[in-house]
């Protein structure tokens, strides 16, 4: 029985009466003979601690050979180790356990060997372990290694418990293979003939080759070294990709190192290297602290060189890109906060070294990273913090920095505490707002020069205002306001004249001879513009008042599909009078030019600044606007319940009157709205200006002439535009079309007393099918389009200037096959695609396959390797990306 490898029970019944006459479960100590409860004396040399042993279906003490054997769910502990099987014979001669699987008649398993020895636990066909030397042989041993697995035909144990030489344990394995699959006949991994395993430190490899599915590859080892440390360790990161690319030679992508900093921080640094002198080098780091803070950080820096295969002439393009994100934890601190995101980047950096969609679609990124303050016992908070706004097809980089904002909530001093702040007096309130600004603006190449920071704008501004609101004849809401203004610029503009001549020499031809023929273009003096610096104070007062109401329209029916209709309006009738600031701040550029003539120039010396201060002539306006809401009530048939349905959300008109304008009193009138349409699903928005004065058809600038004495009518229309904006799932359309189910007929349905058979039929809307399968994508159509009168012609003119239809989604097609749609878009008036993005992706179990095209680009990737990252050079990728140039 003892050389046998697996117990198979070929006589079932013989099996069972065994089993009811031999049964046994019981534990004893190897100081006690079994079956008699007798002590004896124990030899110095036997173990120590308490064998407990257990066997579900039989047990014998075999007296001749002092042995124990032990059938069905078999279990032997010692101390901390526990060795469970299908069968095991414990010697008690020599303090040894030897344990076999066992399989029923169809050769399945019905129980294998599982030995634990603390942390460390073998699943293996047969293992022997002597409880004495702790030590232990193993067939075909299964051991779970951190991320690997290691699978080895033969396997020596050596415990380290008690050895002053060895104070860890060690497999020695032979003809073993070590992999991250979790199948028992793992699906690749790496075969060696001699592999010694120091379990949660190291795996030591000799003369290695890669295997997949059985069969070896030509990937050879010489010898590897697999860190078996749970939780994170430093080590290097394999390459991601190996590439060939006309322009940049041989290169890999993604080299580098990982080190965990402290139990807070991590760090990530890589690099791609190409024979042709192109690099690239990204440090990243992750940061996370519970109940404090979290975020990210990342520098990457790129140095394209290109050689031109016709010129020889070498190019080199370098950028720098700088990402930042941190959040505090909202328990962190009850009235400090701390965060933001932080993306920088030069030379359009993202679109030269990414491929994805938001990469090479986005044009506008920004930063915007603040510090802020409640100031707990004031009505006071602070912000201090940086913006960043950059436009990547302009190049143009505008910082903010630093930036600071005090804000006052409202104050009521007159309110009475407790008070019903019926009173108008009451509702009186007081706001003061303030912001300290520093701007810099230039292009991504020369931000940093010294040019660009000469230019910096900065200054404070101040803005208080004082309001109240009452009722008036009961309907009416009156709301006077006083608003002040103050901005202190510490750079303003000073326009001055230079005298000098300037000559101008162009080439205008060339004589028989070859001599250029030049034209001299001369220029009496010029116009200069400088900053200058100083404290100087820019001063606005405005006082307004207004009268709102609301008026309400109904209609009800008592039968029919339309129930009523309601039409609510909301007329605003305002005065505003500001005293102007042109007489009081602009500047005046008197000369005389080398011909003797004058020149008088007007400007506003605070143009170019932080604010941009408007210099505006004296205002004492009254204006209207006059919101209109239209509704409607239908009954539903399917629910017997009425419902409200937005025929117009919002529809305005606003204008004004100038009564101390010298000329062109009265604004154009602006209409303007936005409704609904299918289930909100659908916006429409749209505008219109109706000129109230007629146009010069040489300039198309207005007159002094209004429409009514031109055209015996109050307005003239100008320009319309309308956007229809619809954005949507699939699901949501299937949702239209299923019929919702009653919960208790639902109920009923589900009663197994009530559910009859039925023959299986094609799948319909909402039961499955191509429906579930595609009711994520998102379907978005943005349609724009402009009509206006030319001034000139005074013909109309009709165009679209947008026209786009763009799919978004992913196909769950199997459990293990995906298809990802990043972007579709397709622009109708261009007739042209922007940008398509295709993806497809492959669950391999313990592998994964992806590709990527994107067509505009001419960039593709095939990529297929291993999940893991601790096998992450195992993979094969293959793919053309934008730098150009195919492997």
């Amino acid at each position: 029985m003892a050389q046998q490898d697996t117990i198979v029970y070929q006589d079932t019944m013989k099996a069972a009466i065994e089993r009811s006459m031999l049964r046994s479960q019981q534990s004893f100590s190897l100081d006690t003979v079994p079956g008699s409860g007798t002590k004896v004396k124990m030899s110095k040399d036997a173990v120590k601690e308490k064998v407990d042993y257990y066997s579900r279906d039989t047990s014998w003490y075999e007296a001749k050979n002092n042995k124990i054997h032990m059938y069905g769910d078999a279990k032997v502990t010692y101390g901390k180790r526990e060795l469970k099987a299908g069968y095991i014979i414990f010697d008690l001669e020599n303090d040894e356990a030897t344990a076999y699987k066992t399989k029923d008649p169809e050769s399945q398993i019905v129980e294998e060997v599982v030995f634990t020895d603390g942390p460390q636990n073998i699943r293996a066909e047969q293992l022997r372990f002597n409880f004495s030397t702790k030590k232990g042989l193993i067939r075909n041993a299964i051991t779970k290694e951190g991320e690997f697995n290691v699978l080895g035909e033969k396997t020596k144990f050596v415990s380290g418990e008690g050895n002053p030489l060895v104070n860890h344990d060690q497999l020695f394995n032979r003809n073993a293979i070590i992999t991250t699959c979790t199948n028992d006949h793992p699906h690749f991994g790496i075969r060696t003939r001699k592999l010694k395993v120091i379990p949660d430190e190291l795996a030591v490899a000799g003369f290695s080759n890669l295997e997949i599915m059985g069969i070896p590859t030509p990937a050879f080892l010489p010898f590897g070294f697999f860190p078996l440390i749970k939780g994170r360790s430093s080590g290097l990161i394999f390459p991601t990709l190996w590439t060939y690319e006309d322009q940049y030679g041989l290169g890999f992508q993604g080299i580098g190192y990982y080190f965990p900093i402290n139990d807070y921080m991590d760090a990530r640094v890589t690099g791609d290297i190409f024979t042709r002198g192109t690099y690239r080098i990204n440090a990243s780091t992750n940061y996370k602290k519970r109940y404090a803070y979290s975020g990210s950080a990342q520098i990457e820096y790129a140095n394209l060189k290109s050689d031109n295969n016709v010129s020889g002439i070498t190019t080199t393009r370098q950028s720098f890109s700088l990402k930042l994100n941190h959040k505090q934890d909202s328990k962190a601190h009850p009235y400090r906060t701390i965060g933001g995101s932080i993306n920088f980047q030069t030379n359009r950096h993202d679109q030269l070294n990414r491929q994805d969609v938001q990469a090479q679609l986005t044009n506008q990124i920004g930063s915007n990273f603040n510090f802020r303050h409640s100031l707990p016992g004031t009505p006071f908070n602070l912000a201090v913090g940086l913006q960043h706004r950059q436009n990547t097809q302009t190049r143009n980089i505008t910082v903010n920095f630093p930036k600071a904002t005090l804000n006052m909530k409202s104050i009521y001093p007159f309110k009475k505490a407790g008070g019903s702040g019926d009173s108008w007096y009451e509702n009186i309130n007081v706001r003061y707002n303030a912001a300290a600004d520093s701007r810099i603006e230039g292009s991504d190449t020369t931000f940093f020069s010294r040019e660009t920071w000469d230019n910096l704008q900065s200054g404070v501004s101040h803005d208080a205002s004082v309001q109240t609101s009452a009722r008036v004849l009961k309907y009416f809401n009156f709301t006077p306001r006083i608003n002040y203004d103050e901005v202190w610029y510490f750079r303003t503009l000073d326009r001055n004249y230079d005298p000098t001549l300037q000559l101008d020499t162009i080439s205008v031809d060339t004589t028989l001879e070859g001599v250029p023929v030049y034209e001299i273009d001369t220029t009496f003096g010029e116009i200069n513009d400088d900053f200058v610096n100083g404290f100087r104070a820019f001063r606005d007062f405005t006082a307004n008042m207004s009268l709102s109401t609301q008026i309400f329209g109904t209609r009800r029916f008592s039968r029919g599909p339309i129930r009523g209709f309601r039409h609510t309006i909301k007329p605003t009738i305002s005065f505003a009078y500001s005293p102007g600031t042109r007489e009081r701040y602009e500047e005046i550029l008197e000369a005389v030019d080398a011909n003797g003539d004058p020149i008088e120039e007007t400007y506003n010396p605070f143009t170019g600044g932080l604010y941009n201060s408007r210099l505006d002539e004296e205002q004492m306006s009254l204006n209207y606007n006059i919101i209109n809401i239209f509704e409607t009530k239908y009954f539903s048939y399917k629910d017997s319940t009425e419902k409200n349905f937005n025929l117009i959300r919002n529809l305005t008109m606003s204008g004004g009157y100038n009564f101390a304008a010298d000329s062109l009193k009265m604004s154009a009138l602006s209409i303007r709205g936005n409704t609904p349409i299918i289930k909100n699903i659908t916006n429409l928005n749209f505008g219109a200006t109706f000129d109230a004065y007629v146009r010069d058809t040489e300039t198309g600038r207005l007159i002094n002439k209004s429409v009514w004495e031109d055209r015996n009518r109050p307005f003239a229309f100008n320009r319309f535009n309308a956007n229809l904006s619809t954005n949507l799932s699939l699901g949501v359309i299937k949702n239209w079309f299923v019929k919702k189910e009653d919960p208790k007929k639902k109920a009923k349905n589900t009663n197994p007393q009530s559910v009859k058979p039925q023959r299986p039929s094609r799948p319909t809307i909402g039961q499955g099918s191509l429906w579930d399968l595609i009711e994520n994508f998102r379907i978005t159509h943005n349609y724009n389009v402009i009509y206006e009168r030319e001034a000139r012609t005074q013909r109309d003119t009709f165009r679209v200037q947008t026209h786009t239809v763009r799919l978004q989604g992913n196909l769950q097609l199997t459990e293990n096959w995906r298809v990802n749609v990043g972007n579709v878009t397709y622009d109708i008036k261009n007739k042209s695609f922007v940008y398509p993005y295709l993806s497809f992706e492959r669950d391999l179990h313990c592998w994964q396959m992806n590709f990527t095209w994107a067509p505009e680009r001419g960039s593709y990737t095939f990529f297929i390797g291993v999940k893991s990252n601790a096998l992450s050079f195992v993979k094969y990728n293959y793919g053309q990306n934008n730098f150009g140039g195919g492997i």
